[in-house]
């Protein structure tokens, strides 16, 4: 009995060890997705090791360590990017982000500044629906209080755009959602990443049959609304939306210079001409309070801004009117005179047909 029971024991140790082998082996995390990302089919096995692989970075991204919070972003995005980025599946985007955005809700909504920066940096590549919405939440000063997970939000958008796998409506929601977050965003920083994004709306490279032509109606007639909030809003007295606006008109400009449809460009023309023209009041209304940097910015913008406004009305009516403005030197000489004579030229375009009734 003694000897059966001895027997038992010794064949049952190499049986035993096996199974806590295998079961070690399932719950080995895996050093990437890369073998992952272009199965079109995920067995349970896979939705394992996905789980697995978040369980082990995405707690990270709260880390106190700097060191450790940037390597776990890296490690989280590394298979997305590039050109296992391009051939990752939507199968696998949507298992990946179904294990990772609630992570990346709970940092952005409960962490720390740079762990939401880091968790905004990473739903920007996921490229889902799901990521869109995470970033969505955070676009707002009414919803969102930190100005740095606003400006990250709203950066993190812009890859998203022009990703096949997101869809055309989750896109809209979006951009008008950015749309109101710039209408009213208290700080100039975030903004200006909210015109960014924009821009970038207006000239997505989506397929027609995935939602091109309404993504940019639709961001055009935000950013128009958005940049004259920001004009109106240094009419009032603050300033610093001059930062804002300088490279939002540089923006649009590169937008009307790249476009080569003729019914964008005169939508594009036909929205911001009366916009701009608003800049002229403007800048005369603060005209005692411009020195310094505001004085150069001021004229750099009213530079910018009449440049445009002559282009797109060449465009539109067919005149062959040429500009060569130097408000910033007039300004910073304290000629108003040049703001005046420019005003009443080209500042009045915006009140005339075809912008006007």
């Amino acid at each position: 009995m003694h000897t059966h029971c001895s027997w038992i024991a010794r064949c049952s140790v190499p049986f035993i060890l096996g199974v806590v082998a295998m079961a070690t082996a399932q719950t080995v995390t895996p050093g990437s997705m890369a073998d992952l990302t272009r199965k079109h089919t995920l067995t349970a096995k896979d939705d394992a090791a996905i789980e697995a692989f978040v369980d082990r970075y995405a707690g990270d991204l709260s880390s106190d360590d700097d060191a450790a919070r940037i390597a776990a972003r890296q490690k989280l995005v590394a298979d997305l990017k590039g050109l296992s980025g391009q051939r990752a599946t939507p199968l696998f985007r949507e298992a990946y982000a179904a294990a990772l955005t609630p992570r990346l809700r709970t940092a952005m909504q409960d962490g720390s500044i740079p762990t939401g920066i880091a968790a905004a940096q990473v739903a920007g590549v996921l490229g889902t629906d799901s990521a869109v919405a995470v970033l969505t939440d955070h676009l707002t000063a009414d919803r969102e209080q930190r100005d740095a997970i606003r400006l990250w939000a709203a950066a993190s958008l812009r890859p998203l755009i022009n990703e096949p796998n997101v869809t055309s409506s989750k896109l809209l929601r979006a951009i008008a959602a950015v749309g109101r977050a710039g209408a009213g965003e208290p700080s100039w920083p975030a903004l200006r990443q909210q015109l960014e994004t924009l821009s970038t709306a207006v000239s997505n490279s989506r397929p027609l049959d995935a939602g091109q032509e309404d993504l940019a109606a639709q961001a055009l007639k935000q950013q128009s609304g958005v940049l004259g909030a920001a004009i109106e809003r240094f009419q009032g007295g603050d300033l610093d939306m001059l930062m804002a606006i300088e490279p939002g008109l540089l923006q649009i400009q590169q937008e009307f210079l790249d476009e080569d449809d003729s019914n964008a460009l005169n939508q594009l023309a036909l929205s911001m001409v009366p916009v701009l023209t608003g800049l002229y009041d403007a800048v005369l209304t603060q005209w005692p309070g411009l020195e310094g940097d505001s004085a150069r910015l001021a004229g750099r913008s009213l530079d910018r801004a009449e440049v445009l406004v002559v282009l797109m009305n060449n465009y539109v009516t067919q005149a062959n009117d040429a500009a060569s403005p130097d408000y910033q030197g007039a300004i910073s000489a304290g000629n108003r005179d040049a703001v005046e004579a420019g005003k009443r030229r080209w500042g009045v375009l915006g009140t005339r047909a075809p912008y006007a009734g």
